[in-house]
């Protein structure tokens, strides 16, 4: 969470994250650290959106944190008004973005989250410029 938190401090509002990894390594506990770094004090709201899909939150310019792990396919992503949702001046952090297959992301973080045993990850975050 120390990680995410300080992470946090280097993007601006309308970016996007992709956040990779395993089920259970840790990605929604990355955007927990993400919005305490952010600024949030109600921690306990921050869970995993893989029903709901997208969980927004209220702080600075808003985040929206997006599970796409039960989405496939183009017409998914135009159910959720995912093109709107890139446009929003909140920040984007997107789980399984694998799921996105050829959809033009532009300009996004990646952080991709490995395990390295039970209490172990080793995170590594790099920028993408274009699609």
């Amino acid at each position: 969470m120390a990680v995410a938190a300080q992470f946090s401090g280097l993007v601006g509002p309308g970016e996007i994250v992709l956040l990779s990894g395993p089920l259970g390594a840790g990605k929604t506990h990355f955007v927990r650290g993400f919005c305490q770094g952010m600024g949030m004090k109600a921690l306990w709201e921050v869970d995993s959106p893989t029903y709901t899909v997208v969980n927004h939150y209220d702080v600075e310019e808003g985040i929206d944190h997006i599970d796409l792990y039960r989405l496939h396919g183009m017409a998914s992503l135009e159910e959720i008004d995912f093109e709107e949702l890139l446009a929003a001046p909140s920040v984007k952090l997107i789980e399984w973005p694998e799921r996105l297959e050829d959809y033009p992301i532009g300009d996004a973080f990646l952080v991709r989250i490995a395990v390295d045993g039970e209490e172990q990850r080793t995170l590594t975050i790099t920028h993408h410029t274009g699609s």
